[in-house]
């Protein structure tokens, strides 16, 4: 609030913004198939002027029982990325999805979502029905 000089008018004005946050890439290493080890890595890049302290990554994705908690052990500095490398065993085959969060001391409440298909299991040689 301000008040005009010489005049007895008072002045307001507001403005509503919303800050983005920065989202969570989520990058696969091969191909999603039931009942084989997937690799995955969730990477956030810095968007503030101010290191990132006390980083953790939380995971949530097909396989897993419960939530992969993944602390970075290094702060992560202004416009750099931090990443955090995770490991799952999908169960079932079909649609799933990897969810990611990000909490630090300095920003929270981030997160980056990734859909995937889940292939079934590749048959063996003697279980694909074809005879020589």
């Amino acid at each position: 609030m301000a008040t005009v000089q010489d005049t007895n008018f008072e002045y307001f004005a507001q403005d509503d913004f919303r800050v983005r946050k920065p989202d969570i890439k989520i990058k696969l290493d091969g191909e999603a198939i039931q009942g084989e080890e997937l690799t995955g890595v969730a990477t956030l890049k810095n968007p503030l002027p101010v290191a990132l302290k006390k980083c953790q990554f939380i995971i949530e994705g097909p396989g897993l029982t419960s939530q992969l908690k993944v602390k970075l052990s290094e702060s992560i500095q202004p416009e750099a990325e931090g990443s955090a490398t995770f490991k799952m065993v999908p169960k079932f085959p079909g649609r799933s999805t990897i969810a990611a969060k990000f909490v630090s001391k300095e920003l929270e409440d981030v997160d980056g979502f990734l859909n995937l298909m889940i292939a079934p299991k590749k048959e063996d040689a003697n279980g694909t029905g074809n005879a020589s």
